[in-house]
């Protein structure tokens, strides 16, 4: 009884794994890319393991990072397009992508080489030779003509999916107070009431309302420098930096950033500032 069983169970993960590599397949042909190079890492990560696929087109130069939920980390995978300095992040459990530019340092060649090495020597990725970098990002919407100008790989990869810009900014470590602010390098002027002055404006941001975090192992263009992005989104608001006061500044139309101080007041003031 125990051997048939057993035979039921590999033959259901046969069909399994059949569905997931047909699935693969009809991805790139939809996609238009030929991922010819691939390869599977062996993470550890408190306590657990699991495995990072890469999968590389050299003649694209477009990268496609998988990474499985664990631990309280969602599901990711990740486009990288080094010619068109492209990221696409799509996270399946709310059904997103998140466009942005590339990593600065970020070199796929040098990645998918050293993954390879890895596989190859039965090597693993750990906090021990990584340097973790903990990101927080905030989402913006994305325009029906911005998203028609993405490549066509991008489109269908993110097809029957919310498409957002992504800001990320790099920590050393996830901060723990409830609010964080991040001044504007411009002057935000507000779109509506006759177009009012501007004040100096800043994100203020929440980890509250944070989907949960994702993370990639990636590696610079220093071959042998490897990283581990930690990256939690997080939900803001627009508001003045002037201080005191009441609760709106006249000269910008929205809250004063001292006055959110709990989540009524975030949320009183993001209903006003998207209204």
């Amino acid at each position: 009884v125990r051997c048939r069983e057993k035979a039921v169970q590999e033959k259901k993960g046969f069909r399994l794994r059949m569905r997931l590599l047909l699935l693969m397949i009809l991805t790139e042909l939809s996609m238009g890319l030929e991922f010819t190079v691939k390869t599977s890492n062996l993470v550890k990560e408190g306590g657990i393991e699991y495995q990072q696929k890469l999968s590389y087109d050299p003649q694209a130069e477009v990268m496609m990072v998988e990474v499985p939920a664990h631990l309280d980390i969602m599901a990711s995978t990740s486009l990288f397009d080094q010619k068109k300095n492209l990221s696409v992040v799509y996270l399946p459990a709310h059904q997103q992508c998140q466009i942005s530019s590339m990593m600065e340092d970020l070199d796929l060649k040098h990645m998918m080489k050293l993954s390879l090495d890895y596989q190859m020597n039965r090597n693993h990725f750990g906090h021990d030779i990584a340097e973790t970098v903990y990101k927080m990002n905030i989402v913006t919407p994305m325009t029906m003509n911005e998203r028609e100008n993405l490549p066509d790989y991008a489109k269908e990869f993110c097809k029957d999916s919310t498409i957002t810009h992504l800001r990320s900014m790099e920590f050393q470590e996830f901060l723990n107070s409830t609010f964080h602010i991040f001044p504007h390098k411009t002057s935000h002027t507000r779109q509506k009431r006759h177009l009012l002055p501007t004040c100096a404006t800043s994100d203020k941001c929440s980890l509250d309302g944070t989907w949960g975090d994702y993370c990639r192992w990636l590696v610079s263009n220093d071959p042998d420098k490897i990283k581990h992005i930690r990256d939690a989104t997080v939900v803001c608001l627009i508001c003045c930096l002037d201080s005191g006061g009441t609760k709106f500044t006249r000269a910008g139309g929205f809250c004063r950033c001292d006055h959110v101080t709990n989540k009524a007041t975030f949320m009183g003031c993001k209903h006003v500032d998207l209204g």
